[in-house]
């Protein structure tokens, strides 16, 4: 399916340049993430969206956890239904070649990355939902971890947006932990 997909050879044995930038992302959802970065699915988005959309790569609501997916823009929508497309389609070629599949994609959190990745405060994030805070610190490194992961494989546009989220993310509850050996 690699080969398929261009991110191998023809025989397997030789990784493309699609397939260079497949070895930099490390989540379930690697395949969706790197075709959709050959398709430009985030091109357009700004930093606080590109950051709402890759949290869908990521989200896994817990237990009986079930958040209304509340979109920030139309922007983040339209990468959302792009991002769906190219999860099933992928979803269809696992199946017919009987590979196993990663989960459906989640939109759950968009909207709080979004707003949090845009300066929006913990309490405002947090209001309405029945998250708690703990599970929006670890979800929100899942994040920063991906965008990191994205900046290293995107073109520029999208590797400085995604930069730009992550600058914005680390702060308040989220800042990054320097030891006292380092502020010293």
């Amino acid at each position: 399916m690699l080969s398929e997909l261009g991110y191998l050879s023809k025989d397997g044995r030789q990784v493309t340049e699609e397939g260079q930038k497949l070895r930099r992302l490390y989540t379930e959802q690697d395949l969706v993430a790197a075709e959709c970065l050959r398709r430009g699915t985030w091109n357009r988005l700004d930093a606080p969206s590109l950051a709402g959309a890759l949290s869908m790569l990521i989200h896994e609501p817990r237990g009986e956890e079930q958040l209304e997916p509340r979109m920030p823009n139309v922007e983040t929508t339209e990468a959302y239904h792009e991002m769906v497309a190219v999860w099933s389609q992928l979803q269809d070629r696992e199946a017919d070649k009987r590979l196993a599949s990663a989960g459906q994609l989640d939109a759950g959190i968009a909207w709080m990355i979004h707003r949090w990745a845009s300066g929006g405060s913990l309490e405002d994030v947090l209001k309405g939902s029945d998250m708690s805070a703990g599970d929006f610190v670890r979800r929100s490194r899942q994040v920063i971890d991906l965008l990191g992961q994205v900046a290293q494989a995107a073109q520029p546009d999208v590797a400085d947006n995604a930069r730009s989220a992550t600058a914005a993310m680390l702060r308040g509850v989220l800042r990054p932990i320097v030891s006292a050996s380092q502020g010293s």
